[in-house]
């Protein structure tokens, strides 16, 4: 809008080419008919569910940070490929003057964790849960950081492991779970049960998905098991 804020919508596809798609109704629409979707049905969201994942960081485009553009892709991370030819990252769009102000040998953007299994976890979370959970201002009111910071990487992951290693949890689920992430305990970790559940009222994320990412849960799983049990036992 001319006044810097966002106008959020949906349309959706009517096999029409001329017109390509028709703006969905505010509320969205519960129950479309979508043959390749699960079950033959997909969920339109509506304004309010665009404003509960855009609408609370300063910067609100999901899926363009550095570290999702950087070159130095993660092969552990869950559904990992390599790059398609006709796609691009950080180095492409500075070639092609896209993106600027970047030092041409700055080194490609990566988090700074203590693993690779570490790297791609916290990676996971940066890129599905940040832009909600994060300290910029704005945020959900629960004391959760998952933005990673390209300038201050190593500090960053420092203050995301902090957030929620150890850290308290307000939520009360139906298990004993009661803090974010448990070392070595999964099972007893509000981060892995909140995953894992597909109850409305609690799940995470709390909309757009009807099903759990089992690659996700299994990597965060081997994470809070091995490499932060590890790291806890070497710990002076």
């Amino acid at each position: 809008m001319s006044d810097g804020r966002w106008r959020f919508a949906t349309y959706v596809w009517n096999g029409d080419k001329a017109d390509g798609a028709e703006l969905a109704p505010q509320r969205g629409i519960a129950d479309l008919p979508v043959a390749a979707a699960p079950g033959g049905r997909y969920t339109v969201p509506g304004r309010g569910d665009c404003l509960a994942c855009h609408g609370g960081a300063a910067a609100p485009v999901l899926g363009f940070s550095a570290l999702q553009l950087s070159p130095a892709r993660d092969p552990h991370a869950p559904h990992a490929r390599s790059k398609a030819e006709h796609q691009l990252d950080l180095t492409d769009l500075m070639r092609r003057g896209l993106v600027q102000g970047l030092p041409e040998s700055a080194q490609a953007p990566r988090i700074a964790t203590a693993s690779t299994v570490e790297r791609a976890a916290l990676g996971y979370l940066h890129g599905n849960c940040a832009h909600c959970h994060h300290n910029a201002g704005g945020q959900v009111p629960v004391r959760l950081n998952l933005m990673q910071r390209v300038a201050d990487a190593a500090g960053s992951a420092a203050d995301v492991l902090r957030s929620m290693v150890g850290a308290a949890s307000r939520y009360q689920g139906g298990g004993d779970a009661s803090r974010v992430v448990v070392p070595g305990e999964a099972a007893a970790s509000v981060l892995i049960e909140r995953m894992r559940t597909r109850d409305r009222r609690v799940q995470m994320p709390p909309l757009g998905t009807d099903h759990p990412d089992h690659a996700a849960l299994a990597l965060l799983t081997r994470w809070i098991n091995q490499d932060l049990t590890q790291r806890k036992e070497n710990q002076p």
